[in-house]
Parts: structure tokens; C-alpha cells; sequence
């Protein structure tokens, strides 16, 4: 291999030069959000990859979105004559002939195997702990090190692993526990933008990384659901609470073009209960429209339909006025959406609105995660790689919820919609509903 000098960016603080060169061999860090834990393992990854030829290097993340902005890290540091890049597999083979492979912990027995000499597994707190045990077995033979990195996410395993290693009975563990104002790079106004703008619990865990009994940002949840657990055995998901004709609701809807997913959420606004559920995928917002109306014909009256109109423009708007729905477009700005959040939040910690316990709802809810401008602040958002349509969707039904529980407003009832020349509603209805039955969409369960 030619010789080369190779000038790489320096740690920020003393704190973070910890991250390039480990002390132990089973390195553990706690780290608050912005304080550039993933920077410094990309050193710590790149100087392995030099110090010496013919090893295997492996990034380990929760899903393989994550892992790929670590080797979009590493693409960008490095000159591309040092290196072939496999896309497929997701490696790395240096000129040294040292491979670096990114994984993702999603499916832990795809982490055993090949030996690894060193390793970064990034967001432990996120992934099973079958992930961790799995890859344990690729450093036996070959006496691997590396560094176990997290934000903190309630008192799991990795939780578990740090507290061992912070006691010190263990030479080969060590821990290390990294705030957010660590960063110089990050000012004290953005610190106390943060304090003052997330819920308590949130700055707690995300910037002062501490470790909460509940990690998630709607902290409480479980304690809000009624009724029986529902496992749903395919994407197309429909449920409804008894007695739908009877209530009156306030609809939140989050629309989805393929990849994602469409999202119905009807609330019964007097009894702060989410009533009605539907989440479905791949069918052009026409058709989506048409599963929007025959959805409102379950419950005795709409009062609002918010729906999430970022993006989308004033098409949808068109289409749900030519199906004379009642509805109101919500673009969703930083601001916005955070409020909303805070009002979720709220009213979970409150005990103040019922939810079912749906488990695709549960695992959007318990996955959803705020990241950090270096301002401070707060983004929400589904983790990379997965889903939270269904959140969304919540926040714009809450939304709409809790300006309804204290309305007198006149509604109309979506039965009594006056007939255009262009739709017969009712008619229409009948219709849909054929079709849908035709195509097995509907599979619709109450209880």
C-alpha cells in the first residue's frame, strides 16, 4: 500500500478524543444528542482501519438507514482511490485489505459470524438485546474492541451493560457518560432554548442523558389503553370501537403516496376516546379519498377532518371538497408539530384521553424520537428506516380533539351532505364498499 498522510478533522474536546482512543477493550457511552458521538467513532473506526492490514471492522446500527450514514461519514473523509465500496453488502475493502462491513442489529442472527477485530455498535439502547449477544460470538477468536454507544433509552440492557461497566469490578468494560453541553460547538443559548422548549423528561434523557424508567417520548401511554391486546396479521389494519354510529368524531389523517402509510384516526371529542382506526398502503390519493368516505360513514357525525397537508398542496384539498367532506389542511412546521407533540404528551401524562391497544400503534409510539438542531430545537420524528404515519395521524385527531371537546360549533353530518350533480353520495357508498369487498381490503374486526 503507498504511503499517504492523511489529515483528518480534530475531536472537539477532551471528551470526545475518549471516543478515538478507547481505554478498555468494552468501551460504553452515554451521550446526549448533539454531542457527536457518531463523529467521534468515525475516527476511532478510520484510525483502526490504518493501524494495521488485513482486519475486519464492522458499524453496527438499529437499522441499515442508520448504518448508511456512517459509511456516508466515512466516504466523505477518505479519498476514493484508498478504497472499493460494495453497495450491495454494504463493505468497504481498503487498499491495506482491511474490509469494514456496516450491519444493522434489526435481525440479530445476522450479526454472528465473520471474526471482527474492532467495532462501533451505535444506538445499543434501540436494538435487541439478542443483537448484543449475537455479536459477542465475532470477538472471541479474535480478541475484538470497540465502543458501545447510546442515547439513553430507558433501563434496558444497555442500561444494564453501562452500569456494569461504570463499577468497575470489570477492567476490560469501561463507561463513559457524554451531555450535550459537553460540545463546546454547542452554545449555552441553545441549551436553555431546549430546557425551556422540550417536556422535562425529554431534556432529561436527551440532553443531559440521563437514564429515565420510561424512555419514551409519550411517556405513559400504556397506562391510557383499554381493552384487549389486537395483533393484526397483515398491513391492512381496520378497527372500531362498539357503538361508532352513535358517536360523533373528530377525524386526523396523515396520507401516505406508496412507501408510507395512510393513516385514519377518529376521536370521540366528548369522551376524549380514540373510536375509529385505519391504516392502509399503495392506493392513489383518489382511492384514498374514497376510503376517507366511507370511513366517516361509521359514526354518526364528523365534525372536522385535520389533515396533514404538507406537501401535498391544495390537490387533496380539491379532492375532499369534491367529496364534501368537512376538513382543514394542517401544514406541519417545526412549531406546529411540536405543540401538538406537547399537547400528546400532556394528555397522556394527564390520563386524560383512552386509546386501544393496537401493537402496530404501540411500537410507533414507543419508537417515536426527538433529535436536536444545534439551536436546540426539537425535531420529531419516527427513528431512520421505520414508520410514524399512525403518530402523526394521532396528533392531528388530538389536534382536532381538544378544539371540539370545548366547541358549540354547528356541524354537519356527513349523511345529510346536500347531493351534487357530480356524486350521489349514498350510492357511492355502496359502491366503494362493494369494490373494497371485491379486493379484500377491509377485513374489518370490531370489538
Amino acid at each position: 500500500m503507498p504511503e499517504f498522510t492523511l489529515e483528518l478533522p480534530r475531536p472537539h474536546s477532551a471528551k470526545q478524543a475518549i471516543l478515538v482512543n478507547p481505554p478498555t477493550r468494552f468501551n460504553w457511552a452515554c451521550a446526549g444528542s448533539k454531542f457527536g458521538k457518531t463523529m467521534g467513532a468515525v475516527l476511532f473506526i478510520i484510525k483502526e482501519v490504518f493501524l494495521k492490514p488485513n482486519r475486519k471492522g464492522r458499524w453496527i446500527a438499529p437499522t441499515y438507514t442508520q448504518a448508511a450514514i456512517a459509511l456516508r461519514y466515512i466516504q466523505d473523509m477518505l479519498p476514493p482511490n484508498l478504497y472499493t465500496l460494495h453497495k450491495q453488502k454494504m463493505e468497504i475493502k481498503f487498499l491495506n485489505g482491511t474490509v469494514l462491513q456496516f450491519r444493522s442489529a434489526d435481525k440479530p442472527t445476522n450479526l454472528e459470524g465473520d471474526g471482527i477485530h474492532f467495532f462501533v455498535f451505535d444506538e445499543v439502547a434501540k436494538s435487541k438485546k439478542e443483537a448484543y449477544v449475537s455479536h459477542l460470538s465475532t470477538l472471541t477468536q479474535t480478541q475484538g474492541y470497540g465502543w458501545y454507544l447510546s442515547t439513553p433509552f430507558g433501563k434496558n440492557h444497555f442500561y444494564k451493560n453501562f452500569m456494569y461497566a461504570k463499577s468497575g469490578v470489570d477492567p476490560m468494560h469501561s463507561a463513559h457518560h457524554f451531555r450535550t453541553e459537553d460540545n463546546p460547538k454547542v452554545s449555552k443559548e441553545a441549551i436553555e432554548t431546549a430546557r425551556r422548549t422540550l417536556p422535562p423528561h425529554l431534556f432529561r434523557q436527551y440532553w443531559l442523558a440521563e437514564f429515565l424508567d420510561d424512555s419514551s417520548v409519550f411517556t405513559g401511554f400504556r397506562e391510557c389503553q383499554e381493552g384487549v391486546s389486537i395483533a393484526f396479521s397483515s398491513d391492512k389494519e381496520q378497527w372500531f370501537a362498539h357503538n361508532t354510529k352513535e358517536r360523533k368524531v373528530v377525524i386526523g389523517v396523515d396520507w401516505a403516496k406508496s412507501v408510507d402509510f395512510t393513516v385514519f384516526t377518529a376521536w370521540d371529542y366528548t369522551e376524549k376516546k380514540l373510536v375509529g382506526y385505519w391504516r392502509f398502503q399503495g392506493y392513489r390519493y383518489p382511492d384514498q379519498i374514497k376510503f376517507l368516505q366511507y370511513f366517516c360513514t361509521k359514526f354518526n357525525r364528523v365534525e372536522i377532518i385535520y389533515h396533514d397537508k404538507t406537501g401535498v398542496g391544495s390537490a387533496i384539498d380539491d379532492m375532499l371538497a369534491i367529496a364534501h367532506l368537512p376538513y382543514e389542511g394542517i401544514v406541519f412546521s417545526n412549531d406546529s408539530k411540536s405543540q401538538m407533540v406537547n399537547d400528546l404528551i400532556m394528555a397522556f401524562q394527564t390520563k386524560e384521553l383512552l386509546i386501544p391497544k393496537l401493537e402496530t400503534m404501540e411500537s410507533e409510539l414507543d419508537a417515536y424520537e426527538v433529535t436536536l438542531s444545534l439551536l436546540g430545537k426539537p425535531r420529531y420524528n419516527a427513528p431512520a428506516g421505520l414508520h410514524d404515519d399512525i403518530v402523526s395521524s394521532m396528533l392531528l385527531g388530538w389536534s382536532a380533539c381538544l378544539e371540539y371537546a370545548s366547541s358549540d360549533l354547528e356541524i354537519k353530518i356527513v349523511e345529510d351532505t346536500a347531493k351534487s350533480d357530480m356524486i350521489d353520495i349514498e350510492s357511492y357508498y355502496n359502491k366503494i364498499q362493494r369494490e373494497a369487498e371485491d379486493e379484500e381490503i377491509w377485513g374489518e374486526e370490531t370489538y
